[in-house]
């Protein structure tokens, strides 16, 4: 069995879970092990390449760890031993390496010192393994090698991902405001789950440059960048798998109140310039995503009355299936709503609530 981690967002994980398992259904995969940890996914699989394609679907996560090596590590000496042992070559088709490093309830704290040891203990190995000129690739950003130590368990991975997944977006121009790609996907799953959504529209009315929009539209779609497995030494199928649209809305609609975001979106958007006060009753069902100002970019004069009012709104529409909307914290807690879904945007403590 080959083990990957999939990283995601604290809070998120159980979301990432559902993803996952969504989407291998869709292409179904069925001999595969799943387990929910803090902060990612652990998935076992007997193919490698299908925890390597994943890069290509998963909207939620972070990136996709590939585990290496789990074993007893005490110390340095031992450290060079194990890492020599590997062998790269399957892997890496470059010498430039870059370490993230952890280590907790270890007696190996010293950071700098493992990264030194495990730089040795590569040099070693590939001063014994040269890499074929016909694959040595130059110019190409470092590799990633985690080395997590926790109570003298060492567990090496190589991130298969690259950048990270949710940098997949390209704005011309961004508003102040804005939340990123994986927490946009989040709250789309979050909102949308076991609900029906055909024949319903999905707006957002405070639409900025347009990521949900753009996530709303790409759920289903393949990631399209480079990813770190690529290059590495390994023959793999070409990737040829289309997944259905599950989320076939009829209309994916932004109103954006700024008048330089409207005029530099995206051409594949439908954004048009407008107040979100002055929405009317929908003709058509309508579901209604916002992820308003929380004061901190945008000043807002009385926080508490504004996030009030921008319910108030949402509620008073005809023809509304259901709404979110992302509130700070100490604005959140007081709120009833149906549902609600924690995590950290930009480093601000907010709740996902969906009425």
């Amino acid at each position: 069995m080959v083990e990957f981690f999939i990283i995601t967002p604290i809070g998120l994980e159980k979301l990432a879970l559902d993803e996952l398992q969504l989407k291998l259904s869709m292409l179904n995969i069925q001999d595969f092990k799943t387990k929910e940890l803090k902060g990612g996914i652990q998935l076992e699989t007997e193919d490698i390449q299908l925890g390597l394609n994943l890069n290509y679907f998963l909207k939620i996560p972070t990136r996709i760890l590939l585990r290496v090596k789990e074993q007893k590590c005490r110390d340095l000496p031992k450290l060079f031993k194990i890492m020599k042992r590997i062998d790269w070559k399957h892997y890496l088709r470059q010498e430039n390496i870059q370490f993230i490093i952890s280590a907790s309830k270890s007696r190996l704290i010293n950071t700098k010192r493992i990264e030194e040891t495990a730089i040795d203990a590569i040099s070693a190995y590939f001063n014994a393994n040269r890499i074929s000129k016909k694959v040595l690739l130059e110019n190409i950003p470092d590799q990633q090698i985690y080395l997590r130590f926790h109570e003298d368990l060492l567990t090496i991975s190589l991130d298969t991902s690259g950048s990270p997944l949710y940098e997949r977006s390209t704005h011309i121009y961004r508003g102040k405001a804005g939340i990123r790609e994986n927490f946009c996907s989040a709250c789309l799953s979050f909102l949308i789950k076991d609900q029906v959504i055909n024949n319903s529209q999905l707006i957002d009315p405070m639409c900025g440059s347009g990521t949900f929009l753009k996530e709303a539209s790409s759920f289903f779609k393949e990631n399209r960048k480079d990813f770190a497995f690529v290059k590495w030494n390994l023959e793999l199928k070409p990737l040829s798998i289309t997944l259905e649209n599950r989320w076939n809305f009829t209309n994916i609609k932004g109103i954006e109140i700024d008048p330089k975001v409207v005029a530099n979106k995206d051409p594949e958007l439908n954004i048009e310039q407008g107040d979100f006060y002055n929405l009317k009753d929908f003709e058509t069902p309508t579901i209604i995503i916002i992820n308003p100002p929380y004061g901190k970019r945008i000043k807002i004069k009385d926080p508490n009355t504004f996030f009030i009012k921008l319910i108030e709104k949402c509620k008073s529409l005809n023809n509304l299936i259901s709404f979110g909307i992302i509130i700070p914290t100490p604005y959140s807690f007081n709120i009833p709503c149906k549902r609600r879904l924690k995590f950290n945007q930009n480093s601000i403590k907010v709740e996902f609530l969906v009425f």
